[in-house]
C-alpha cells in the first residue's frame, strides 16, 4: 500500500480595480458614482471593509446588489466566490458646505478564507 498526502493553503489574494478610485472634481452638494471590481483568487473569501481618511471617502457608499440602493461601505462584510470577480458601484456625496481641496482615504480589505 501507499499513502498520499497534500497540504492545501488558502489563496487569500484579492485584486481591487481601479486603484485608485477617481471620483473626479465635484462641488459641495455633488456626488459621483464609480464602478469597482474585486477579483478573488482561487479560494472562497470572507471580506471585511475598513476605510480611513477624509470623511467624504470614509462615508463612501456601495451598491453591491445592483438594486440602486446604496449602503455604507465602511464596515461592510461579504463573501466572494473563488475566481468570480464582483463588479459594483461606489458613490461619494460631497456635503453642502464641504471645504475645497483634495479628499483622500484608504480602503483596507481584510481577507479570510470562507469555509462552508
Amino acid at each position: 500500500t501507499q499513502d498520499g498526502e497534500v497540504t492545501v493553503n488558502a489563496d487569500l489574494s484579492l485584486t481591487p480595480t481601479p486603484n485608485p478610485i477617481d471620483f473626479g472634481t465635484l462641488i459641495p452638494g455633488g456626488e459621483s458614482v464609480q464602478s469597482i471590481t474585486l477579483t478573488p483568487g482561487t479560494s472562497n473569501l470572507e471580506i471585511s471593509v475598513s476605510i480611513t481618511g477624509d470623511d467624504v471617502i470614509v462615508n463612501m457608499l456601495a451598491d453591491r446588489d445592483g438594486d440602486d440602493v446604496y449602503d455604507s461601505y465602511n464596515g461592510d462584510s461579504f463573501t466572494l466566490t473563488a475566481n468570480t470577480p464582483l463588479t459594483f458601484n461606489t458613490k461619494v456625496v460631497i456635503p453642502v458646505g464641504e471645504s475645497s481641496g483634495e479628499k483622500t482615504g484608504t480602503i483596507t480589505y481584510t481577507v479570510m478564507e470562507h469555509t462552508t
